[in-house]
């Protein structure tokens, strides 16, 4: 009984430093998502979904020499499924994470603007944003 516990263990604990990762390096993670999903739907697209027929008395009927395989057909349909939604999710991590940096460059910014910057000079006040060069009470480059 005590295996079981350290199995389900080991692998909580794996699971749990996945969604950790995905959570922290959500761009990367998405890249990479999208990264084996475009793999898997390489290999779907190559794959060959036909099999060769060995007839017992030769071929002399002109039949086929492959024929469709519908299990590997529907193993290609497969791949291609979750190909697509790798390639879904992969992207909508990349979007979440680029929307989470816009909105953290937006409040940053939206900190910097409130607190005007002084000239050293004189100690007349001016806003960073703005693309003043030179102070416009004793013109000291600022």
């Amino acid at each position: 009984m005590d295996h079981i516990l350290d199995f389900w263990r080991f692998y909580s604990a794996i699971i749990l430093c996945l969604i950790s990762a995905i959570l922290f390096f959500r761009k990367t993670f998405g890249i990479f998502i999208i990264l084996i999903g475009i793999g898997i739907g390489y290999y779907a697209f190559i794959m060959d979904t036909t099999v060769k027929v060995n007839y017992s008395e030769g071929n002399n009927m002109g039949l086929p020499e492959r024929v469709n395989n519908l299990g590997l057909m529907s193993d290609k349909q497969t791949y291609l499924i979750i190909s697509a939604f790798l390639i879904i999710g992969g992207s909508m991590l990349v979007a979440i994470a680029a929307n989470s940096t816009e909105k953290n460059e937006k409040n940053s910014s939206i900190e910097t603007t409130s607190a005007p910057s002084y000239c050293s000079n004189c100690g007349k006040p001016y806003s960073p944003t703005e693309s003043i060069k030179f102070c416009s009470e004793c013109g000291n480059k600022l």
